[in-house]
This record gives structure tokens, C-alpha cells and sequence, in this order.
């Protein structure tokens, strides 16, 4: 399940780019490409153990089956079955949950749950990967061809950073993208305000491709992560040696 929740912050990540992209600012400013160099991310101070991975595994209660590593992406994860989950997970819960899996798109991620409400999340997003995550999930060529039309505009391995709030309610999601930030180039809070309806568009479009996955509702409350929903009761993954 990391490689689906780590999918959804890859479409945020990549659309926002395709928005500074559109509003003219890669390709055209000199210089700009160099921007996307910065590849550390932001520390935020998350921390988490093994007790907390048990935890995480316990509460989602999705069952991997280890495939025979290194397969072709096509057939590096598959989801097979449905089972009801209302949980609540801490913030270190949550980061291990997400960090413990196979090669991503998005490394050395971080998630913080702030009082307010807001949330923030860093990590290494790494180009050459996002074909290969595609393909694992079955998303077509068609509903990506916006998004990859820029991407190789982007150089190396950029660390991004995204502050803002976020929800389901009775299927319905809500985003509210209040920084972000691509490397060392913050993204103007108009362009980002723009293109929040495609954003959330494809997000759905992603959801609805998970066998076995519903997000009924969905929030940070707390510090915490709470989720309300379905799961594949059965997630397998090939591992990358």
C-alpha cells in the first residue's frame, strides 16, 4: 500500500510542476532547470521505530505475499481482495508504514501532522522512476500524458516539499495546497489554486484503479492520520535487489 499512497503524492508533486511548466517557468526563464537541483530534502523532525511499522501493519491489516524480486513493473504489485478498516494512525505509525516497501518514485519521505491541522511532507522525488510506478499500477499512457510531457523538463533528483490541509468526507476529497516548493523553486500560490480541480481529479482517477481500495473519509486529526474505508485485504509485491 506504500507504493498507492506514495502515488497520490507523486500526482500532487508532478501536476504542480506541469502548472509552473504551463505558466511558463521552466524551459523558458534561463537558468531555471538548475532550480530543480537542491536534492536534500527537508528535515521535519519525524521520527519513528519498528514498534510503530508493527503497529501500522496491524491496523491496515493488508496481508503482503514477497514475489520473486526484481519483476518486470507490470507485474511488480497486484491487489486482490476487500476488507473494511476504521483506524486511527500516530504520526510515527504512519511514517514507518510508509517508508518500509520497495524502490518509489519518492524516497527519504517525511509527514508531519502539525496541531492545526495543516500537514507537511518532504522527500526526494526521483524522475527516472515515475514510468516504471505507472506501469506497477496500471495507469495508461492517456491519463499520464500531461503529466509526462513535462517531467523531462525537471533535472536529477529534486527534493520537494508540500504544506497544506487535506480530507475525504463521504467520498468527496478536499485539497488545500498552501506551499510548495520543487528543489530550491517555490511554486506561486496562484498557478497552485489553478490547477487544484485537475489535481483532485486525477487523484480520484488513481483511487478508482486500486482493486479493493475506498476512501470513505479521510483526515489529520490530532497529530494523527485517521482513515475510514476499504483496503485490498492482499497486496503482492516484488521486491527490487
Amino acid at each position: 500500500m506504500k507504493k498507492f499512497l506514495l502515488g497520490l503524492l507523486i500526482f500532487i508533486v508532478v501536476i504542480l510542476v506541469v502548472a509552473v511548466a504551463v505558466g511558463g517557468y521552466l524551459g523558458i526563464v534561463p537558468g531555471v532547470s538548475s532550480l530543480f537541483g537542491a536534492n536534500k530534502p527537508k528535515n521535519l523532525g519525524v521520527t519513528f521505530t519498528s514498534q510503530d511499522l508493527t503497529s501500522a501493519e496491524v491496523k491496515a491489516g493488508t496481508k503482503i505475499v514477497t514475489l520473486a524480486p526484481n519483476l518486470p513493473p507490470s507485474q511488480s504489485i497486484s491487489f486482490s481482495g476487500q476488507k473494511n478498516v476504521n483506524t486511527t494512525f500516530t504520526q510515527g505509525e504512519f511514517n514507518a508504514w510508509m517508508n518500509n516497501s520497495w524502490d518509489d518514485a519518492l524516497l527519504g519521505c517525511q509527514l508531519k501532522i502539525n496541531s492545526d491541522g495543516t500537514a507537511e511532507f518532504s522527500g526526494v522525488l526521483h524522475t527516472d522512476r515515475i514510468q516504471a510506478f505507472e506501469t506497477a499500477l496500471g495507469i495508461s499512457a492517456t491519463d499520464m500524458s500531461v503529466v509526462n510531457k513535462y517531467v523531462r523538463f525537471i533535472k536529477g533528483n529534486p527534493a520537494i516539499y508540500i504544506k497544506g490541509t487535506g480530507s475525504v468526507v463521504n467520498g468527496q476529497i478536499n485539497l488545500d495546497v498552501q506551499q510548495m516548493k520543487v528543489g530550491n523553486l517555490s511554486v506561486p500560490a496562484s498557478i497552485i489554486q489553478d490547477n487544484e480541480g485537475s489535481l483532485i481529479s486525477l487523484v480520484q482517477n488513481m483511487i478508482d484503479k486500486i482493486p479493493g481500495l475506498s476512501i470513505k473519509n479521510a483526515s489529520f486529526v490530532n497529530g494523527q492520520v485517521h482513515f475510514e474505508g476499504t483496503l485490498p485485504a492482499i497486496a503482492s509485491v516484488s521486491p527490487i535487489e
